[in-house]
């Protein structure tokens, strides 16, 4: 545990008052539990659409709600149907062994669109049914329309490129030299062309930013009314062309995002929206600028931050010792850059949902599992709901090539907040369990994902009442009372 000056703060005031607040210990035998007749609920029955908008993600009854899991297989990029490899055991894995509770499932303007006004509904049959089988395993979805280099008509090179259909892409002849370094296309002409001409830089082509918010009307027609999908990330890592990155963020990104809100609203008042920075400098700590966008929708607004975390250099070297320290300051700045920019998109000033679209490593570099334990704090002091990347099998998953746990999977498998009766401050994995961490309760229960558990007796509580745990959820039932002071409530191990 870190003793910040807010949880200095609390505790000082609490012995001044004559009250303690250190915690009790609650331990989770048959006997400690409150019989109240309460089963815990999937974060489908609990969550759904969520409540009606605002700061947080909330279920119907206004509880916060956090969200946590992986995005589905980078495959879809290359795939010929867009849709990505996968294993349903691994999909059970998720949700079984880690205690995901939502996933990051990528999309393809090209597969949704694939000549100008024409929409494939049967890859929407395919998405949805993926959708579904997500949904079967007690995880909500997040649908992000994922684009890297623009598309794959940039260049004849296999794997360079994904999201916009060829008829979309206009590079003007201009050239895409092949790299070893796929970071290195973000340089070509012919990729900077094909951006500007999508932003309408070089205004010849005024028509391609309608013809995503009208692909995008499209797709939320489809899942206005599906309880299993939460989300809409509109556009994976913006670039900005031959731009700056504010002046796109503050312009045509700007406007687009507005196209496509207003276009979904049409037929969806109920899903969130999330919206992404341009990519390059964003993702590794620098600040953005994206302005407020009003939301149209009946109700408060359902606009969220989807930001990603990638610190510079760390896909190519980790984070060895002699750099630990310049990356974690970085990250620091990352956060201090989200909340704000989290903050600018608010309508009252305060913040909106921070969903963290995207962050991970190469665990077998050097520093790489000590990266993303870092990262996986820094991000819980945030209170953020976060998507890893990704579930493929390989470096930076779970599990090998063969399906066997990787060091990255102990990791992912901590417990965690995911409805909160109250207001959740921030919280942390432990070597033990978690530590949860409110900034006010309600008196209303709180539920943990707590992946280790498959019985009660495996788990002692700190700090709350214990009222249930449900083994086929692995859900942990608590309640810390109804307060208005920082409080501090472990969940640990027994064995």
């Amino acid at each position: 545990m870190r003793l910040t000056w807010r949880k200095l703060a609390a505790l000082v005031i609490g012995f001044a008052m004559g009250a303690s607040l250190l915690p009790e210990a609650a331990y989770a035998n048959e006997e400690d539990v409150l019989s109240t007749g309460e089963q815990a609920k999937s974060i489908l029955e609990t969550f759904g659409k969520g409540g009606d908008g605002g700061s947080y993600l909330t279920t119907s009854d206004g509880r916060q709600v956090i969200l946590r899991g992986l995005n589905t297989h980078g495959s879809t990029k290359v795939a010929k149907d867009c849709m990505p490899e996968y294993y349903e055991t691994d999909i059970a894995r998720e949700r079984g062994e880690l205690s995901s509770n939502a996933v990051r499932l990528l999309m393809q303007w090209r597969c949704v669109e694939p000549e100008p006004g024409v929409y494939d509904d049967t890859y929407l049959d395919r998405v949805e049914n993926l959708v579904n089988t997500y949904n079967s395993h007690g995880m909500t979805v997040l649908l992000d329309m994922h684009q890297d280099l623009y598309g794959p008509g940039v260049a004849d090179i296999p794997g360079v490129g994904n999201g916009a259909p060829v008829w979309a892409t206009y590079t003007d002849g201009l050239p895409v030299n092949k790299h070893d370094n796929w970071a290195m296309y973000y340089l070509e002409k012919g990729v900077i062309r094909a951006f500007d001409n999508f932003w309408n830089h070089t205004g010849k082509h005024p028509e391609l930013m309608d013809h995503y918010a009208k692909m995008w009307a499209h797709v939320a027609h489809r899942f206005a009314h599906h309880p299993g999908v939460f989300g809409y990330d509109l556009m994976n890592e913006p670039f900005a062309g031959k731009s700056f990155p504010a002046t796109l963020e503050q312009g045509p990104l700007a406007d687009l995002y507005t196209r496509v809100i207003n276009a979904i609203r049409e037929t969806d008042n109920d899903t969130w929206i999330f919206l992404e920075p341009v990519a390059l400098g964003a993702n590794q700590g620098l600040g953005t600028h994206l302005p407020y966008i009003p939301d149209p929708r009946q109700g408060k607004p359902k606009i969220g931050y989807a930001p990603h975390m990638y610190m510079l250099g760390t896909e190519e070297g980790g984070m060895p010792q002699w750099s630990a320290l310049a990356i974690k300051g970085a990250m620091r700045l990352w956060q201090a850059n989200v909340r704000q920019q989290a903050k600018d998109l608010s309508s009252d000033g305060t913040t909106v949902p921070v969903v963290v679209g995207e962050y991970g490593l190469n665990t077998d570099k050097p520093g790489g599992l000590e990266y993303v334990k870092y990262a996986q704090w820094r991000l819980g002091m945030m209170g953020a709901s976060t998507f890893y990347y990704s579930s493929d099998r390989g470096q930076w998953g779970p599990w090998d090539e063969n399906g066997h746990n990787r060091n990255t999977h102990d990791l992912l498998a901590t417990c965690y907040a995911t409805v909160v009766g109250g207001f959740l401050d921030s919280q942390e994995p432990l070597a033990d369990g978690c530590g949860i961490y409110f900034e006010r309760g309600d008196g209303r229960n709180t539920e943990i994902q707590v992946p280790w558990a498959s019985a009660i007796d495996d788990i002692r509580v700190e700090g709350a009442t214990i009222v249930g745990f449900s083994p086929e959820e692995k859900i942990l039932t608590i309640n810390a009372g109804n307060f208005t002071q920082y409080k501090e409530v472990w969940v640990k191990r027994t064995k």
